[in-house]
């Protein structure tokens, strides 16, 4: 958890009754969105000293909108346009439930991009003030116009009545007499604002003594890191039934009790799942969980009803398996668990490339039952994992623990 924005002008109790808006809104977010999704709101925290401050749980440096390149400035904007598609895909999941207020209250969220309230932390989405509502663009002021030009119209007119009535006059037929004087007309000067009068100095007013320094804060709790996610791809097809190797025992039984192990001796943070082939020719992989550590029993039931018939769906069943994690913003973890390569004609090494690409927090470790080293590891190479070969071995070389593989990985 750290702070990276103060805003000093706000008012005691205000930043109070911000903060308790904020802390409800937050809750909200946190009950219906994933992790992935809910960091990207800062926490609102009254300061003590009345001030308003912004918290966030991303690790990293805080950048606000105006100070990134126009590079990560589009890439921010591309990142807050997926938020909102996010947001609108939860508002549509509430109504299908018939939680049409949550709905609401989700769809008050989505809301134009406004640079002042977009920070990057290391290229992540951070947004404050997202709950308020944003001001009404001012009003431009109508200055009135001024209407002296009436009177100079009106002087004007008067004038030329004036010249025709000297005119008629002039042409009756009067006694030869002196003309008279045709009438001078004096215009009236526009009339000439006064000057405003000169303020008078203000009196002096004794400056308050300066206010005492508040005490530092406490520096809060460092909170942990989100845990690893962990999902087994059990190779469930026809092949599993079959021996790893002379004297072997059979595939289906030796994973079995390699992912017995690890479950074992998983964290209690991880949360884990399980892809199975589906156990036809080449129907849709199922999955199960997530399952927490008070679940992991359902887990292993799971596990041992597995009965292996049908084709090898391992590209597909790599798909589901990376769709039920983050892999982006959180490290993430796939043990495979395989007897033989793809039988449905996926390619697994350009899955891998993919799911790489798009989630470049997810490791993929692939454990080869085949006993002759004949599957092909290159999901493991591809996304940085680690590859495991069952076969004999040579009495003087140790063989690998795969439950302290695991726990190592999964390590905070």
């Amino acid at each position: 958890m750290q702070r990276f924005l103060r805003e000093p002008n706000t008012d005691g109790a205000a930043a109070e009754q911000a903060a308790r808006a904020f802390s409800d809104g937050l809750a909200l977010i946190e009950r219906h969105f994933p992790p992935s999704v809910a960091q990207a709101y800062a926490i609102a925290r009254a300061g003590a000293d009345g001030t308003l401050e912004w918290w966030t749980r991303q690790e990293g440096k805080v950048t606000p909108f105006a100070a990134l390149s126009a590079d990560q400035q589009r890439e921010l904007l591309a990142r807050y346009a997926e938020h909102q598609g996010q947001l609108e895909s939860l508002a549509q999941t509430l109504e299908a439930r018939g939680l049409s207020e949550q709905a609401a209250t989700v769809r008050g969220l989505r809301s134009a991009p406004d640079p002042a309230r977009l920070h990057s932390v290391e290229g992540r989405l951070l947004i404050t003030h997202w709950s308020e509502p944003r001001a009404p663009a001012p009003v431009p002021v109508v200055v009135p116009r001024r209407r002296w030009w009436w009177w100079l119209l009106a002087l004007l007119l008067l004038a030329l009545l004036l010249g025709l009535l000297w005119w008629w006059l002039m042409r009756r037929p009067v006694a030869p007499v002196m003309p008279p004087a045709a009438p001078v007309v004096h215009t009236a000067p526009e009339p000439v604002a006064p000057p405003a009068p000169e303020p008078a100095p203000p009196e002096p007013v004794a400056e308050p003594p300066p206010a005492p320094k508040p005490k530092p804060q406490p520096k809060p709790d460092p909170q942990p890191g989100w845990p690893t996610e962990l999902v087994f791809v059990l190779d469930s097809s026809a092949g599993m039934a079959r021996p790893a190797g002379a004297d072997s025992p059979l595939r289906q039984q030796l994973a079995r009790h390699e992912i017995e192990r690890i479950v074992g001796g998983l964290p209690a943070r991880t949360e884990t799942h399980l892809v199975r082939y589906a156990g036809k020719s080449c129907a849709a992989p199922v999955h199960n969980g997530p399952y927490k550590a008070n679940q992991r029993d359902a887990l292993l039931t799971q596990l041992r009803q597995t009965s292996s018939v049908g084709a090898s769906a391992l590209a597909e069943s790599l798909k589901v398996a990376a769709s039920k994690v983050d892999g982006r913003q959180r490290d993430a973890l796939i043990f495979v668990f395989a007897g033989g390569p793809d039988g449905c004609g996926g390619d697994v090494c350009a899955t891998a490339r993919e799911i790489h690409r798009s989630k470049p927090r997810l490791r993929i470790n692939v454990v080869d039952l085949t006993g002759d080293k004949s599957l092909d590891a290159c999901a493991a190479k591809i996304t940085g994992g680690e590859s495991y070969n069952w076969g004999a071995r040579n009495r003087d070389t140790p063989g690998v623990d795969l439950s302290k593989e695991a726990a190592r990985m999964l390590a905070p």
